[in-house]
């Protein structure tokens, strides 16, 4: 079974300008629900909180991979049409804003993008 690589590819050594554009891969990841087994398994076990609405509940997420495949979460949200959305319009901000602008906007490291 061949494993599928996941990490972004990057190409090239860091320019010296850092308004030059780096290459990043904004992606959203979905709602993810857990099942009625590991609903069940967890009030069996009585996990404190099992019975609230965000025990085994993930929200949407915006992630940022760097070249070397590393992941940031930029921002968390409600709904996968809210992430669809905003991973879109990060990306825009991303071609369009220099590195610095584009960190200081979405609190990520500068050393994350130029890695």
């Amino acid at each position: 079974m061949v494993k599928e690589d996941h990490r972004a590819k990057g190409g090239g050594t860091v320019p010296d300008n850092p308004t030059k554009p780096y290459s990043l891969r904004i992606e959203w990841t979905p709602t993810k629900t857990s099942s009625a087994h590991g609903l069940i398994l967890r009030i069996l076990d009585g996990a404190q909180g099992a019975a609230s609405g965000d025990v085994g509940y993930r929200y949407p997420e915006v992630v940022a991979y760097n070249t070397t495949g590393k992941g940031q979460v930029i921002e968390v949200l409600d709904t996968d049409d809210e992430a669809r959305d905003r991973a879109s319009a990060i990306e825009g901000d991303f071609q369009t804003m220099t590195i610095d602008e584009w960190c200081d906007r979405y609190g990520i490291p500068v050393s994350f993008v130029t890695e």
